[in-house]
């Protein structure tokens, strides 16, 4: 005799298979630049400018073409991939619906920060940086946190950059790079970089003497 399945059971079981599903293959990451601003294309299609949330529910091993664009800095190129973190959603919903949600396993990093290169060699003007808040193992954020952040790498590069074209002595980077790894409040803001940076090119133009020079930077890191 055969058995006689119960259609609400299979109706069920469609429903929840759907809702894993779902669950499991989106991705989301924000892509970053620093500075802030760059006109972002995907796939040669224009998305808009950076910070950008991105979303999609592409299959694992999925390439994606970024192309940044903006004024003052090169062009820059590079293929973002769905393949560098396991997306637990995904693998929970493969022991319901084996082997479909697999397509799904691997999703992309929370962030994506990407360095643009002034043309030329020339020192940025811009160097305003996305705040970004820095993600705990307990899930909890914070911007105060002495945790490693895409902040801090592009602020540590940002102090070896003004030290690479002596803005910087080599004791005043180690000791604002201590700052800036420690959270402490004295540590350089966008807009002393940006001072900073202006008052290298009023030297470099013989405006201000190395004494002026040296006059003003001190006035300004030891705010």
């Amino acid at each position: 005799m055969s058995q006689k399945r119960h259609p609400f059971a299979a109706v069920t079981a469609i429903l929840l298979s759907g809702c894993l599903l779902f669950a499991g293959c989106g991705s989301t990451t924000v892509i970053r630049t620093v500075p802030s601003g760059a006109k972002l294309y995907m796939d040669n299609e224009y998305m808009g400018t950076t910070p950008y949330d991105h979303f999609d529910t592409k299959i694992v091993g999925s390439k994606t073409n970024l192309h940044f664009k903006m004024e003052g800095y090169e062009e820059f190129d590079i293929t973002l991939s769905r393949s560098e973190e396991v997306d637990v959603g995904a693998a929970v919903a493969s022991f319901f619906v084996f082997p479909i949600p697999l397509l799904w396993i691997m999703k992309y990093k929370p962030i994506h920060t990407y360095e643009l290169t002034p043309l030329n060699g020339e020192i940025a003007d811009d160097v305003t940086i996305a705040p970004e808040q820095a993600i705990y193992s307990d899930g909890s954020t914070s911007s105060d946190g002495k945790a490693m952040n895409d902040d801090k790498v592009m602020r540590l590069k940002q102090l070896k950059q003004m030290l690479d074209v002596n803005i910087l002595t080599q004791a005043e980077f180690d000791t604002l790079k201590s700052l800036v790894l420690n959270n402490d409040s004295k540590a350089l803001t966008d807009a002393d970089v940006v001072k900073l940076r202006e008052l290298k090119k009023l030297m470099d133009s013989d405006i201000l003497t190395t004494n002026e020079f040296e006059t003003q930077k001190n006035l300004i890191l030891t705010k």
